[in-house]
């Protein structure tokens, strides 16, 4: 009799354990997760692999869902309320997304929070930080240690993060040892041509961006290339 109710115990236990793992199982597999995307049309090479980041009048779009035991939960009859730095934005059934304009200066952040007050009962926030830049210039030597051993260099200039749609809305103005080159075919390239050039010269290239459309908006770069002995 006694090792009866000693096996019975085991099982009893053996159950119970396997219910509560279960029900942290359930509760874990509830916790809902929030699915947030934003992007800007600041321009980015083609190549470029990153994400392309937002400046001072850059407009940002973002969207969010909610995952719920690994499926999109159906929020078109959620109230959401949106907030950027701490202020309402705009609030409703449904609203999944906001385009909001960057108004702060580069190496700020914007702060936005997203609020569903009343999801099975339970208030759900999101909050994240979008960064903000300013445009920057990178002018491509493929050189090894910058140090020019032919008679010939091409440099490329690419820009980064400027509120343009394409390339040909922004200027390219290069400058070498402090002289303009002549008019070029495609202005975001620079050959220089050194013909019988040899020495412990130096070479400072500076590339400056300027966007068409708005005046305060360009960057600029400066590298030096030394002559190999």
């Amino acid at each position: 009799i006694f090792s009866m109710k000693k096996q019975l115990t085991v099982v009893a236990i053996l159950i119970l354990g396997f219910i509560f793992l279960n029900l942290l199982n359930t509760e874990a597999q509830a916790e809902p997760q929030f699915l947030v995307t934003w992007k800007t049309l600041s321009y980015v090479p083609p190549d470029f692999e990153g994400k392309a980041m937002p400046k001072e009048g850059s407009d940002i779009n973002v969207s969010f869902e909610i995952l719920e035991n690994g499926k999109v939960a159906d929020l078109s009859k959620q109230i959401i309320y949106w907030y950027l730095d701490n202020n309402f934005v705009k609030g409703g059934q449904g609203i999944q997304n906001l385009a909001f304009t960057v108004s702060k200066p580069a190496q700020g952040n914007h702060n936005l929070r997203i609020q569903l007050p009343d999801f099975r009962g339970n208030l759900l926030i999101k909050t994240l930080d979008i960064p903000i830049v300013r445009p920057e210039v990178v002018i491509e030597a493929p050189l090894p240690d910058k140090k020019i051993s032919g008679s010939k260099i091409n440099l490329a200039g690419k820009p980064y993060f400027f509120n343009a749609q394409n390339q040909s809305l922004l200027d390219f103005n290069w400058t070498v040892n402090g002289q303009s080159p002549d008019s070029l075919d495609n202005p975001q390239n620079l050959e220089i041509n050194l013909g019988n050039s040899s020495g412990n010269g130096v070479l400072n290239i500076s590339l400056k961006i300027q966007n068409q459309d708005v005046i305060s908006e360009s960057a600029f770069k400066t590298i030096s290339l030394i002559f190999a002995k």
